[in-house]
Parts: structure tokens; C-alpha cells; sequence
């Protein structure tokens, strides 16, 4: 299975199975297991961090996990320095470094992702793109060439999350009609369909 370059946002129950929405969990020692530069925030547990990792007892794993960013929402801070060194000394993280040497999470970030508009209010009108000082942009890690991705930059590294910086805001529904994230007023407003409740 392979997750790479997408944005969560989701309510955090637990701090065993909340770590990146889980999106590492369930895995087949046999099966690859992908989880590349995307972008989770999370809201909910009281602001805490959930903890990565927690409950893996297995000693091998084809799971590649690396240049992704996580934030509490809740919180509105980032973790303790350490708190990604429970997945980066794991036994799972020591043997995949024979296939993936750089380590699981080497290049994981903790920080605010700094998009345009974000609230856990069911009501807000988000917009998943990046500022411009996001601390996101540009720190993704090289994808292999033949993993579809059609938003790959030209040169260097990719940015966090599904839209990279200067992108579009999403678009939903046929041919694109609906912007994700406004309002059902604001899009009759601008034209894009649809009839206010």
C-alpha cells in the first residue's frame, strides 16, 4: 500500500493508533508499506500528541515511512524535541534500514503547517494550500520516478501535503465545479452552482 503526498486532517481518539491516522498500521511483514510526505493534523485527545509507534512488537516490516509532517490542530504547539525517537530507534526502523537506509521518519517534521485557513469547525471554510513561509514547502523526500505523482516538481524536492505551494485550491465534483472548502453561499456567489440551504 502506498500513501504519498496527501493532506488529513482528522479527529485523533487515541494516542496508540492516532500517529499518522494510522496510515503505517495494519501492515504484512511481506507487504510494502509507503507513507511518504503527507501532511497530518489532527485535532482532539486534549491537545496531546499521540505516540508514535506505540504497540509495534513486530521486528520486521517492509515499511518505508519518511517526510511527512504531523500538528495538533488542539494544541497549537509542536511536540517535544524527541518525540519522533521512539519510531527512529524502533527494531522495525533498524532493519529497514538494509532497504530504506536513511531510517523511518528521518526527515519527519513537527510543525504548524501554516495553510492558508484551517479549523476542526465543520462550518469553517478551509483552504489546504500553503502560505508562503509553510514549513512545508520543499521538504518532502524524492519520490522513484515511475510512482505516479502529477503535480512533481520540475527540480528539487517536493512540498508536504496533496497541493504544492502556488497550487490551485481544490477542486471538487463534475468538472471540477466546487471549490473544497467554501461556503455553499460563497459558491453561488462566484458562480461555481449549487443553491444555499
Amino acid at each position: 500500500m502506498y500513501f504519498y503526498q496527501n493532506t488529513f486532517l482528522y479527529p485523533a481518539f487515541h494516542p496508540s493508533i492516532s500517529f499518522a491516522g494510522g496510515a503505517y498500521g495494519g501492515f504484512d511483514p511481506k507487504t510494502p508499506r509507503r507513507v511518504f510526505n503527507n501532511l497530518f493534523v489532527f485535532y482532539g485527545m486534549g491537545g496531546k500528541y499521540p505516540i508514535p509507534f506505540y504497540g509495534q512488537k513486530r521486528s520486521e516490516a517492509d515499511l518505508q515511512l519518511d517526510g511527512n509532517l504531523h500538528w495538533s490542530l488542539t494544541a497549537g504547539k509542536a511536540p517535544p524535541e524527541n518525540w519522533l525517537k521512539p519510531l527512529r530507534e524502533h527494531p522495525i526502523a533498524v532493519q529497514n534500514k538494509e532497504k530504506y537506509p536513511a531510517g523511518l521518519a528521518a526527515n519527519d517534521l513537527a510543525a504548524d503547517p501554516r495553510l492558508m485557513a484551517l479549523s476542526d469547525d465543520p462550518d469553517a471554510v478551509n483552504d489546504y494550500r500553503l502560505q508562503p513561509d509553510s514549513p512545508a514547502m520543499g521538504k518532502g523526500v524524492p519520490l522513484p520516478p515511475e510512482w505516479l505523482d502529477p503535480l512533481r516538481p520540475k527540480d528539487g524536492p517536493p512540498d508536504i501535503g496533496a497541493i504544492p505551494a502556488q497550487g490551485e485550491a481544490l477542486k471538487v465534483g463534475i468538472h471540477g465545479r466546487i471549490t473544497a472548502g467554501m461556503t455553499r453561499e460563497s459558491q453561488v456567489t462566484q458562480g461555481q452552482g449549487g443553491r444555499p440551504r
